[in-house]
């Protein structure tokens, strides 16, 4: 998404058309040698934040919290960071829907009716060196229902992932030049069971 439409994240790895039409996006936080962030146009900066990454709810004319001090002469808010942790401003700042360890960065949602359909439509996110973490939305897709989300096992130690037909995921392991697959263990499947039409063309 445009930086202009929905400004302050710093490095959104990988971002997520829900079906719902929400759009969700993985964030990085910054890290040890990140350099100052800034505190206003005018204003003194702090050395080296560090912060956990974030799960983000993307939507136009939200500020996220990563400034930028060359767009902030259009719009004051970009000049000011905000970490993980303080609460949201109304149309000032838009605080994380969930916290992350870092390194986290592709996102996927699961739409496989597998498992009962237990966790279809939850947000699958991959962390690197990780596991790959499942979380679960309120009805309004809004808030997640477990901040910490349920780890898949096994790991996966993948960049980034992609759910594939039948409700498999795919992990990219760049560091060990390995594609992962990850394929459903379903006790409760019967015969032929078809768990999803892909590619997928509906919002349901």
């Amino acid at each position: 998404m445009p930086s202009a439409a929905a400004p302050g994240m710093r490095n959104p790895f990988d971002v997520l058309v829900h079906t719902s039409g929400a759009i969700y996006a993985t964030d990085n936080g910054p890290n040890v040698n990140f350099g100052p962030a800034s505190l206003g146009q005018n204003q003194a900066s702090i050395a080296h934040p560090e912060a956990f990454d974030e799960l983000l709810l993307v939507e136009r004319g939200n500020y996220y919290g990563h400034p930028n001090r060359a767009r902030s002469q259009d719009d004051p808010r970009q000049s000011v960071y905000y970490d993980d942790i303080v609460p949201s401003v109304p149309h000032v700042f838009t605080q994380r829907t969930a916290r992350l360890l870092s390194s986290t960065n592709g996102i996927e949602e699961y739409r496989a009716t597998a498992f009962n359909s237990q966790i279809r439509g939850q947000l699958a996110v991959m962390k690197w060196f990780g596991p790959i973490r499942l979380f679960a939305l309120t009805p309004n897709g809004r808030q997640v229902v477990d901040p910490i989300g349920a780890s898949l096992s096994p790991g996966n130690w993948g960049l980034d992932l992609a759910v594939a037909p039948g409700g498999a995921i795919f992990s990219i392991d760049f560091n060990g030049d390995q594609v992962r697959v990850q394929v459903p263990n379903d006790a409760a499947a019967i015969g032929l069971s078809p768990y999803d039409v892909f590619p997928a063309r509906a919002l349901t």
